[in-house]
């Protein structure tokens, strides 16, 4: 198990709201925090806790754990060996509770911490393009968008080629279709005969 879900399940603990580990030179070792307080609050505060162990422990006892007031939170100390435990809790959390996620915790921690480190070590001697990639957080994964593949370009087939052209004389026009003779007909000729007073009055 490595250090972030080792210290994720301080979260079962009713009221607890995340945690970090600070070593004695004031550096964070781990963290499982929420996004609202980031590396550069957890570093700036973590050489003041380290200085903070080293004064109360001044008078030679040994600090098994400490209780600060942060803002409406509490932030609960506990120490072993050269490593200290932070845990950010509401002031409603049950005391007995916490003490004993910490202290199933603290059991594990140092053993995480010692591999954790060897394995970082190792990767740092490797080819680049042989390094593991980091794992991204939960909330990246949960946000990483998901692309649709892109639609498929449609194929437009070429026009068909113009017909071939045959070379030779131009074509001759067909003839034209010759007229019907027309026939003309002499009207036959009528003689007109002529009256005059009841008589008939012969043409010459």
């Amino acid at each position: 198990m490595s250090v972030a879900p080792l210290l994720s399940t301080l979260r079962d603990v009713e009221g607890v709201m995340g945690s970090f580990v600070v070593d004695l030179l004031g550096q964070v070792r781990a963290r499982d925090m929420p996004a609202m307080f980031d590396d550069h609050a957890l570093e700036e505060a973590a050489p003041r806790i380290a200085r903070l162990k080293d004064a109360l422990e001044t008078q030679g006892e040994q600090i098994d754990s400490v209780t600060l007031t942060h803002g409406p939170h509490l932030l609960f100390l506990r120490t072993a060996g050269e490593i200290i435990l932070c845990v950010l809790v509401r002031q409603d959390v049950s005391a007995p509770s916490l003490r004993m996620g910490t202290s199933l915790v603290l059991k594990r921690l140092p053993d995480v911490l010692a591999a954790a480190a060897q394995a970082a070590s190792k990767a740092s001697t490797l080819p680049p393009t042989l390094r593991p990639a980091p794992p991204a957080s939960p909330s990246q994964a949960a946000f990483s968008p998901v692309l649709p593949p892109p639609a498929p370009v449609p194929v437009i087939a070429p026009p068909p080629p113009p017909p071939p052209r045959v070379s030779g004389p131009p074509p001759v026009p067909a003839p034209l279709p010759l007229a019907a003779p027309v026939v003309v007909q002499e009207a036959p000729h009528h003689k007109i005969q002529r009256f005059f007073r009841g008589r008939l009055i012969e043409d010459d």
